[in-house]
């Protein structure tokens, strides 16, 4: 494995740069940590629908003038 000092410099720079990308989320107080979706808060709840008859479902389309089904 090479060494900071064998890199070129335009590598060395990106090498930097990448760690600082990770350290920096990890390391300090970064809006991510503090922002929410709200998506936590959103529940939802199961509604089957036993009472379906999967024969009255088409699942056909048109498509560049040809018809598809499943």
């Amino acid at each position: 494995m090479s060494n900071a000092s064998d890199m070129p410099p335009d590598l060395e720079i990106i090498k930097r740069r990448k760690k600082e990308g990770i350290d920096i989320p990890l390391h300090k107080d970064v809006q991510a940590k503090t922002t929410s979706t709200y998506l936590e808060d959103i529940k939802f709840v199961h509604n089957a629908l036993p009472e379906l008859d999967y024969e009255e479902i088409d699942t056909s389309t048109n498509f560049l003038g040809h018809k598809f089904s499943a």
